[in-house]
């Protein structure tokens, strides 16, 4: 978030430290069958922070996040969204399995970790709906589901970000699977000087970032 303490996490090496472990300490709440107390967590940093340093930021998360703290995840939003893919295909597993891989592949990958969740989904289902054989499903039935998960998210399906995902995940479905998942240019992605294979940036995601928000900008072409 753009608060004064999130700003101070980014340039101070023991605030982004308590920032790190309250956040684990959130999030083991949420998704953990165990509870984890605040005074364990203090423990983890050896001291370095108390429990109600911790208990505070905690607090202070929350409200900067609104308490929003447990949406949807892409998968999530992949099966919301195929749903209302009503047409009759006969390669609808195939659409619902390439989805998926790749919105299981985004959770490894550091760059798309600011994004909305949606945006992955839908950058998602848009490779695997391209990778459909053209007699597998007529082109006007795919522009016309294009069009409706644009409404349904009110996200430009062409926009430059939704483009640069896409190849994001095509490149990380190519590398992790050993073949390509080739598009057919229906909805035809558009390649950048930013990610291409010959690119040095495209092992950049192999590596640990030394700033996520700067490799983001530069792997995704944002400013």
């Amino acid at each position: 978030t753009s608060s004064p303490s999130a700003k101070k996490a980014r340039l101070d090496r023991k605030e982004y430290q308590l920032v790190v472990l309250t956040t684990l300490y959130i999030a083991t709440k949420i998704f953990e069958p165990f509870a984890m107390d605040a005074s364990l967590v203090s423990r983890l940093s050896r001291g370095v922070h108390s429990e109600e340093e911790i208990i505070a930021l905690e607090y202070e998360i929350l409200v900067a996040l609104q308490w929003k703290v447990n949406g949807p995840t892409p998968l999530q939003f992949v099966n919301y969204l195929l749903e209302l893919f009503s047409t009759s295909c006969r390669d609808k597993a195939l659409l619902y399995g390439h989805s998926h891989f790749q919105t299981e592949l985004s959770i490894g990958d550091y760059t798309l970790m600011p994004l909305r969740r949606s945006v992955i989904a839908v950058a998602a289902i848009l490779n695997s709906l391209d990778n459909l054989p053209k007699d597998s499903l007529p082109l006007n039935e795919r522009i016309r589901y294009a069009e409706v998960i644009s409404m349904a998210t009110g996200l430009d399906i062409f926009s430059p970000v939704i483009n640069s995902v896409r190849i994001r995940l095509l490149d990380s479905f190519s590398r992790s699977s050993g073949y390509s998942l080739a598009q057919v240019g229906i909805l035809p992605v558009i390649e950048t000087k930013q990610w291409t294979a010959s690119n040095d940036k495209a092992t950049v995601i192999e590596d640990s970032p030394v700033c996520i928000i700067k490799e983001r900008a530069i792997s995704l072409d944002f400013d």
